[in-house]
């Protein structure tokens, strides 16, 4: 599997990607500004806590790097079933699964380390702004980070199963708009879950069940659509 990746690093024009993701990570940070300007100016308005802020930076980060994951999909597998570029790597010896499961691990690692240098880039911005310019109410505390630290690890797990799901929908139809479709249904399903009563917060075990169920998901895709290509 290593071998796989280390060979689709080789095809992929990863350098392209780093700078779209580098973008969205300042345009993140742009937004993050705005917002605590916004709120530290508008005497109508109550200023932010690091807790408001940390939620919309993960809110912010889940909503761009679930649509960015369903991009890569479309881009790197979902692509070559359209141009058919994809028939002459199955003509390799190698298994068929292993080919696609490489391409999915490969935009999982890049999705996972993205999102954790924008968390760190965001909220690590966050806090300097504050200490220069007191923006926010209240003051950083370094007890923060157990809770944010936790938070993060949750929210790319999570992210990066929605990302498989979309994977799974794309892989239905072999259709780029279907994927990135499937990957905002993903976001809209998971914001409405977080503010839903049902007592949805993300803890181990919800986590371990999405991580379990996204896992099935996949298999099952990967095992009846690959054996029907030809």
């Amino acid at each position: 599997m290593t071998y796989l990746m280390k060979l689709e690093l080789k095809k992929i024009s990863l350098k392209r990607y780093c700078f779209i993701s580098v973008g969205l990570i300042l345009f993140s940070i742009l937004f993050i500004t705005i917002s605590l300007i916004d709120s530290a100016t508008d005497p109508a308005q109550s200023k932010d806590t690091f807790d408001n802020i940390f939620l919309m930076i993960e809110v912010l980060l889940s909503f761009i790097y679930i649509v960015f994951f369903g991009v890569l999909v479309s881009s790197i597998i979902i692509k070559e079933y359209n141009t058919k570029t994809i028939l002459i790597m199955f003509s390799y010896p190698i298994q068929k699964a292993k080919l696609i499961l490489a391409k999915l691990f490969l935009i999982s690692i890049f999705i996972s380390l993205s999102m954790l240098i924008g968390f760190f880039a965001c909220c690590g911005y966050t806090v300097i702004v504050d200490y220069l310019l007191d923006l926010l109410a209240g003051n950083f505390e370094l007890t923060y980070l157990i809770n944010w630290l936790f938070s993060i690890i949750t929210t790319i797990l999570v992210c990066i199963c929605l990302g498989g799901l979309t994977f799974c929908l794309g892989m239905l139809k072999k259709s780029v708009p279907f994927t990135i479709v499937g990957s905002i249904f993903f976001i809209f399903l998971r914001q409405v879950a977080l503010s839903s009563p049902f007592g949805y917060a993300e803890n181990l075990l919800q986590v371990l069940i999405i991580v379990i169920f996204s896992c099935l998901c996949i298999r099952y895709i990967v095992k009846t659509k690959l054996s029907c290509v030809e």
